[in-house]
């Protein structure tokens, strides 16, 4: 896997185990391919207020089918992502 220099505050793999995704204490999700250790995509939880600063926990992760990722942030911000679709 690449050098990710941050904590780990959630990971959950997908059903089949194919795919990881990882939640940072600097308010990032990464998705992982298992079998080559290659990042996939990434996400930056959005923030409810601008001048917020980008320290939110990305608490939850959960993978609803196989294209969407569900997150939520210590800041209590829910989102849902698309798996395979640039934003």
């Amino acid at each position: 896997m690449n050098k990710i220099r941050a904590t780990v505050a959630s990971a959950v793999f997908s059903n089949d185990s194919k795919m990881l995704a990882t939640g940072y204490s600097r308010e990032e999700i990464i998705l992982w391919d298992i079998k080559t250790g290659s990042k996939l995509q990434s996400w930056r939880p959005a923030r409810r207020y601008f001048w917020q600063s980008s320290l939110a926990n990305v608490t939850t992760l959960a993978f609803a089918d196989k294209h969407t990722l569900v997150s939520e942030t210590s800041r209590g911000i829910l989102q849902f992502w698309a798996i395979g679709q640039t934003p």
